[in-house]
């Protein structure tokens, strides 16, 4: 379905299919009572329907009628073209669309106090790969929030791997939430679309809320499983999927028709890799994949996992589907050299031996600056985390820095009239670290203000270096200087503050203990007056 006088013509000399296209919304543009009836004779025709808005008048009807009525599973821009993907609801395949037969997969949860998810409805069936999962999401708002959010739905593993995303204003900008009544339910209907290449199995649902304009979250993740994927009822050629680096390569009996890499690593940071397969006959399941990277120096690491062992089970593998697998390969710390190359190699199962292998352009290797001597430090601590010893806090560095001038934390008071008249005020405290091994979980580092009651009253939490050094990159014998600014509240209560640190990791927020017993360090008191 297409809308502007005289996009028809581009459209239809470039596209070569035999589905219908529908020109019923171009000059003259019908009423909107027509234009309505119109869209309901076409959509209960068909289980999709692809549409590209030119951003005329006509078009704000049309997407509000499709937002209320169908589910927008996909949008993107092609130039200066936006096309969309929509699952309907038709009454001649009413599976492709109508939850009809639907489970509630959520208690309410809201987002910072100001969104709030009351239901998500999804189909209690599998969906094929390459077909749409249709979702009934329904929201309360307390208040009108002065920003007009957006949703993104993501198709994740266990893992967190994201296989596919999708990113649409709430209602499908039908009602931006700006817009929402107070205390009403809405339901937003939606759909995302798995991509052919989707391996079968179980998945979860990640919904995010952010704003458009700062990318900032709302709140946290919402996760949501029982996402069943089975595999795709038809074979699309490899050449019609969007596959990064698309060049088959034989290796045995199944082809490699692309990858994807990120373009550097640090090392010691795990490294990711999408590879996409082809199998011309059913695959052994019991092949095993070598993935061995080896720096310029000469170094090199070798992991040996199962051919697919994310793309799940071999059921209704047809010859000349594609599936996409995901690999994460453990990287050391100790590499050196300013690239490194991965080799895959395929083991033969029977002849336990290397059957055939490719190598992959090379990636840059982001090796930093080390230094194994320490420099002065103001308050020395020697503080060790974990047991076996992981890591120590050799000591900190504190100062309160107030409209730009630093004071040093010498027992000294701070005033409340200090806090008052100061345009800007902040703790500045930096960390040393020097860890005893190598350090397998990428920590996060939390800098704490507690007050005299124990809660926070501020608060940082960064991974080292700002996410320049991972926990994972640390060398044995090594010292890291870390720094961290706190900004303080104006309103600060009178009383004695502690100035708390330590270590967790981002997935579980289990805090990495103490040597000696608990999992904070307390490094010193701020007193406010």
């Amino acid at each position: 379905m297409l809308t502007g006088d005289g996009g028809e013509k581009l459209f239809d000399y470039y596209y070569r299919g035999d589905l219908p296209v529908y020109h019923d919304f171009n000059t003259p543009v019908p009423p909107p009572e027509a234009a309505e009836q119109r869209l309901a004779e076409i959509t209960a025709r068909h289980r999709r329907l692809w549409y590209t808005p030119y951003g005329v008048e006509i078009d704000s009807l049309l997407e509000s009628w499709l937002a209320h009525k169908a589910y927008p599973a996909w949008q993107s821009w092609l130039g200066r073209k936006r096309l969309a993907l929509y699952a309907l609801e038709s009454s001649a395949a009413p599976e492709a669309g109508a939850l009809t037969s639907s489970r509630s997969t959520l208690s309410p949860i809201t987002l910072d106090g100001t969104l709030t998810l009351e239901r998500v409805s999804q189909p209690d069936r599998s969906i094929a790969a390459g077909d749409l999962l249709p979702l009934g999401l329904t929201w309360r708002i307390p208040a009108v929030p002065a920003t007009d959010y957006q949703l993104s739905l993501r198709l994740i593993n266990h893992y967190g791997d994201v296989f596919t995303q999708s990113d649409w204003p709430p209602l499908a900008a039908g009602r931006p939430t700006s817009t929402w009544p107070v205390d009403q339910p809405l339901t937003d209907r939606r759909s995302l679309w798995t991509p052919f290449d989707t391996p079968p199995g179980d998945y979860w649902l990640q919904l995010v809320v952010y704003n458009p304009a700062s990318g900032a979250s709302l709140g946290q993740p919402v996760v949501i499983d029982g996402v069943s994927i089975a595999p795709p009822s038809i074979t699309v050629p490899a050449a019609a999927l969007s596959i990064p680096n698309y060049e088959p390569h034989p290796l045995g009996e199944v082809d490699l028709v692309g990858h994807a890499a990120p373009e550097s690593v640090q090392p010691g940071q795990e490294m990711w890799l999408w590879l996409y397969w082809q199998a011309r006959t059913p695959p052994d399941p019991k092949t095993t994949l070598r993935l061995t990277l080896t720096s310029s120096d000469g170094q090199s690491l070798t992991s040996d996992v199962p051919l697919f062992e994310s793309a799940a089970n071999f059921a209704g593998w047809q010859p000349d589907q594609v599936r996409r697998a995901v690999y994460h390969l453990p990287t050391s710390p100790r590499l050196s050299g300013r690239q490194a190359r991965l080799t895959l190699a395929l083991l033969n199962p029977a002849a336990e031996g290397v059957e055939s292998q490719l190598t992959l352009p090379p990636l840059e290797l982001e090796t930093r600056a080390r230094t194994f001597e320490p420099p002065p430090i103001p308050h020395r601590l020697d503080t060790v985390f974990g047991d076996p010893a992981l890591l120590t806090l050799l000591g900190y560095e504190a100062a309160v820095e107030i409209n730009d001038q630093s004071l040093a934390l010498a027992g000294e008071p701070l005033s409340l009239a200090q806090l008052a008249s100061a345009s800007t005020a902040q703790l500045l405290v930096s960390l040393y670290w020097q860890p005893q091994a190598e350090i397998e979980t990428d920590y996060t580092v939390f800098v704490q203000l507690l007050d005299p009651a124990g809660q926070v009253a501020a608060q940082v939490d960064l991974p080292p270096l700002a996410g320049a050094a991972p926990t994972t990159t640390w060398l044995p014998g090594e010292v890291l200087t870390d720094p961290y600014r706190l900004p303080l509240p104006a309103d600060l209560a009178p009383g004695p503050y502690r100035l708390i640190t330590g270590l967790y990791e981002p997935a579980t927020g289990r805090r990495l203990p103490l040597a000696g017993g608990g999992n904070a360090v307390e490094l010193q008191q701020l007193t406010i007056q």
